[in-house]
């Protein structure tokens, strides 16, 4: 089915990428966005463009454009699907709602405030900071930027106040994980012939999981913390799973998809990338010792590093600003090389 597919997008220029229901397209559409602002942010920045809503709208339209004009959406939809994802959205984010009807951050944790520094600074700025600014903003400095960024554009663009735009955000986000949780055990559960009823209900539990201990989920942004970086980590890892369960399924087309949310995570939360590169190495190449090794070694290596950074002096900024930059290029060429030559093969 998947030869015909990709033949049929041949003869029309173009690949067909298959989506089951509107929601399934419209989340990963927001999730593309959300990855190319934070990627193109970095490279914007680099090259001394401010990070303005123009600047980087303009360069996201060419990237879109360029996707429209190789790609092509088939949608097919399934309306109890749309209705069970509008309802366990709507759950999260009226619950998150409840305890807070302001848009205010109610944690107890100082995250928020940190969180907020590096937004005002890119706000107010419209660059990433550098290294002059470690006195005022302490680690925020060399923090991932990609949540704060993708706050301050939204809040351009609507108008709206920056603190109340962070929690709608976090709202949003965590709305959308359960959702996909919900995608992910339908799409797992498609290859059982389950009895009618069967496969809904067994999906709709997933989600209801996760709400089962409120500390654990909530808890990420309410009452007593704010991760508010790991919650949009935590949603591009689950859209990369999503991704690859699609690709499992001879969608070899959404490897695409699987690239951007990659690239997404090394500026949203890097530490997240791990569970992509491991997952990928046990799958593929697990029954390999070379990979083995690489594997072991890499860990043994990553384990005194990561102490070393741990423990740096606040003021030495300079070396954790190379050791991310090392890892940060580092990563992007494990993915390229573990996705080139197993997802695409």
């Amino acid at each position: 089915m998947w030869k015909a597919q990709f033949l049929a997008g041949i003869k029309t220029g173009k690949t067909i990428l298959n989506f089951k229901n509107p929601i399934e397209l419209l989340i990963i559409i927001i999730l593309v966005l959300y990855s190319l602002v934070v990627i193109n942010g970095y490279f914007l920045d680099y090259f001394h463009f401010h990070l303005n809503v123009i600047n980087i709208t303009f360069v996201m339209a060419v990237e879109i454009i360029l996707f429209i004009l190789f790609f092509k959406i088939k949608l097919t939809s399934y309306r109890k699907s749309i209705i069970y994802c509008l309802i366990i959205f709507a759950i999260v984010f009226i619950y998150s709602l409840y305890f807070s009807p302001a848009f205010l951050p109610i944690s107890y944790s100082v995250d928020a405030v940190h969180h907020y520094v590096l937004m005002d600074y890119l706000y107010n700025h419209e660059s990433l900071p550098n290294l002059n600014n470690s006195y005022y903003m302490q680690e925020m400095v060399h923090y991932p930027y990609g949540p704060s960024l993708f706050t301050v554009y939204i809040s351009k663009i609507f108008g709206i106040e920056l603190v109340e735009t962070m929690q709608i955000l976090v709202f949003a986000a965590a709305g959308l994980l359960a959702v996909l949780v919900y995608l992910i055990a339908k799409e797992l559960l498609n290859e059982y012939n389950l009895p009618t009823g069967y496969e809904e209900i067994l999906s709709l539990a997933s989600p209801f999981m996760l709400f089962s201990v409120p500390t654990y989920f909530f808890g990420q942004y309410l009452n007593d913390n704010f991760y508010y970086s790991m919650i949009f980590g935590e949603l591009l890892v689950i859209g990369t799973l999503f991704t690859l369960l699609k690709i499992e399924n001879k969608e070899k087309a959404w490897i695409n998809f699987y690239f951007i949310l990659c690239f997404g995570i090394i500026f949203t939360y890097t530490l997240f990338l791990i569970i992509n590169i491991y997952g990928l190495i046990a799958k593929y190449f697990a029954y390999k010792i070379f990979f083995l090794q690489v594997l072991l070694s890499s860990s043994f290596i990553a384990i005194p590093i990561a102490h070393i950074i741990k423990h740096m002096d606040n003021h030495d900024f300079k070396y954790k600003k190379i050791f991310s930059e090392i890892t940060l290029f580092g990563s992007l060429l494990i993915i390229i090389f573990i996705s080139t030559y197993t997802l695409a093969t």
